[in-house]
């Protein structure tokens, strides 16, 4: 009777145990996960590299307006990831129909130490994006690019073909909806296995 009566008592505790166990199990599934960083910015908040870049703003969307020859094609969009992260990823959103010029994506690093006169500028990665078919998302991979906010600033850079075509027939056919600025942080105490420990 002593026996049988352990025996459930055992069976209890493994039934009772068992939530835990698989929500630590949980926990390092996601643990990766959760150290990652995303930071958003809408299209709109562009910064053209001269006044001579014409855009239309539409739901937050940044739209390429030269739809003639001439004027600038370059916009920026400067961001800020702390130190001790991994810069991992640069990924747009847009929209380009038929007859759009063709879209570079940059992503840009300028660094002056205090020993130095003038920065020294790189870029990290780049894309072409030749879509016509409406709606797109683009990605540069940075591998594991670690800011240095002291002395190096980033950008992200978009260039809507040349100056000697329209960027666009319309003033719908070519824009930024957004852009997402993706970084990992190597140690969170906060997040991931930090909960298990907590009762």
């Amino acid at each position: 009777m002593k026996i049988a009566h352990l025996a459930l008592l055992a069976v209890a505790g493994a039934l009772h145990l068992s939530p835990a166990i698989a929500d630590e199990a949980d926990i390092a599934a996601i643990q990766g996960f959760h150290n990652n960083e995303f930071r958003p910015i809408i299209g709109m908040a562009a910064q053209p590299e001269s006044h001579t870049a014409a855009f239309r703003g539409n739901n937050g969307s940044y739209n390429c307006a030269n739809t003639a020859a001439g004027g600038d094609r370059v916009i920026r969009y400067p961001f800020t990831v702390p130190d001790a992260r991994d810069l991992q990823f640069i990924r747009i959103w847009g929209f380009k129909t038929t007859g759009t010029a063709a879209t570079t994506l940059r992503v840009v690093r300028s660094c002056m130490d205090q020993t130095q006169v003038d920065p020294t500028t790189d870029v990290l990665g780049t894309t072409n994006i030749t879509s016509t078919d409406g709606a797109f998302s683009a990605l540069v991979s940075l591998g594991a690019e670690t800011p240095t906010n002291l002395d190096c600033r980033y950008w992200t850079e978009i260039q809507f073909g040349t100056s000697t075509t329209a960027c666009a027939a319309g003033l719908q056919d070519l824009r930024i909806d957004r852009v997402r600025v993706h970084s990992l942080l190597r140690e969170r105490i906060f997040r991931g296995t930090f909960r298990s420990y907590t009762p």
